[in-house]
């Protein structure tokens, strides 16, 4: 009998970014728990994206909600581009979780120009390998 019936009864989605217009800069959003989760997926999606822009998305952990987050090695989503028609695209990518760093957030670099960005962050129960 499988530990779980449905996907359903192992994913919880958090929107750490509603999507809205970012302009050019850097931001993060606010941490989320994983604490009892054994895997997550960092998931963006970009709408509309100014003349040449650039979206940057990498995963960042910390032991505390408001700690020092450090960027996650393997947790960077490849390099969205208006110029590479990016626009209306969706990437993800599975984030490997550091032992004692509970709190997973978004770090978002938009170059040159604003972008419509929305980040979700997918949190597993049951990772299978």
């Amino acid at each position: 009998m499988p530990k779980f019936r449905d996907l359903t009864d192992r994913i919880s989605t958090t929107v750490a970014l509603a999507p809205t217009s970012t302009g050019a800069g850097t931001s993060t959003t606010s941490g989320v728990d994983l604490n009892g989760y054994t895997a997550c997926i960092l998931e963006c999606q970009v709408g509309a994206m100014g003349s040449s822009s650039t979206v940057d998305v990498k995963a960042q952990s910390s032991a505390t909600s408001g700690g020092t987050y450090t960027d996650i090695t393997g947790g960077a989503i490849p390099q969205l581009t208006q110029a590479g028609g990016s626009a209306g695209d969706n990437k993800k990518i599975f984030v490997p979780l550091v032992n004692g760093q509970n709190f997973v957030r978004a770090h978002i670099t938009v170059g040159t120009a604003a972008s419509t960005i929305g980040v979700n962050i997918i949190k597993d129960l049951d990772a299978r390998t």
